[in-house]
């Protein structure tokens, strides 16, 4: 369970620190990106010192490394999740899915430093971390199919102006050099209906052995990623950790150590 959890912890780090430098950047700079009124968000969520905080002290997660007390590495997980909760609320992140996942995940962190200590830990525990990680990537991957779920997504025309107009991407690069507008949109339309029955497939994912899970999950996360921007990794990297943990899990495990 220490290894697994270091596993998530690696994922969720690496993940946060992909867009952390240029983020911080633009404070640094002394203003330039223009924090404005809103009216859903207090004016604390509009502090630039409270973003700046919670970008840079996950930092501290690093001693998940070189310590093994159950507290601490709990202590480490709270503190993860307060940061990306905070950022959730601010309104210079509030729009990133980074942080999205970075909480759920921090979550599940949380929980297996809790079954760290072997007073608490028992014959279940390796099996209900492995659908616990499972559940919340399912969790995850349920939010974006039901944003997707609307009728412009499901005929390719959100898909055809977001990425086959104006992604800067190699793939769509090539597309828009090479087909025509009707081709694009038929390519839209398909690619589009492609990644919402994935994603909803993938909502399911604590039903699946662990083995098939990762399969299915890596190759929706190679999909995205070939669609989108290799940046994608800052909002798929922590539950990637959470699925190689998973699979750690549950090639190591024997049929004692499930629940009957």
């Amino acid at each position: 369970m220490l290894i697994a959890w270091r596993i998530v912890l690696a994922g969720w780090l690496l993940a946060w620190f992909i867009n952390t430098p240029a983020n911080l950047i633009l404070f640094w700079r002394g203003g330039d990106f223009p924090i404005t009124a809103h009216p859903l968000i207090p004016e604390l969520y509009r502090a630039p010192w409270l973003a700046q905080m919670s970008l840079t002290l996950p930092i501290l997660g690093a001693a998940g490394f070189g310590f093994a007390h159950p507290r601490l590495l709990g202590g480490i997980a709270v503190l993860l999740g307060l940061c990306s909760l905070l950022l959730l609320g601010h309104i210079f992140s509030y729009n990133d899915a980074t942080y999205t996942t970075a909480f759920w995940t921090s979550l599940w962190l949380i929980w297996g430093a809790s079954r760290l200590s072997s007073t608490v830990a028992s014959a279940g525990t390796v099996h209900h971390a492995i659908a616990l990680g499972q559940g919340i990537i399912g969790l995850c991957f349920f939010g974006g199919f039901i944003g997707k779920l609307t009728p412009e997504y499901w005929s390719g025309e959100a898909f055809f102006h977001l990425y086959m107009v104006q992604k800067d991407s190699p793939p769509f690069i090539w597309i828009r050099e090479h087909c025509s507008p009707q081709t694009m949109r038929y390519w839209a339309t398909w690619f589009a209906r492609v990644m919402v029955v994935s994603e909803g497939l993938l909502t399911t994912l604590i039903l699946w052995p662990t083995r098939f899970a990762a399969i299915g999950t890596a190759c929706v996360f190679a999909l995205m990623i070939l669609l989108a921007t290799p940046q994608l990794l800052s909002v798929l990297g922590s539950l990637g950790g959470l699925m190689a943990a998973c699979v750690f899990l549950s090639e190591r495990r024997s049929p004692a150590t499930e629940d009957r």
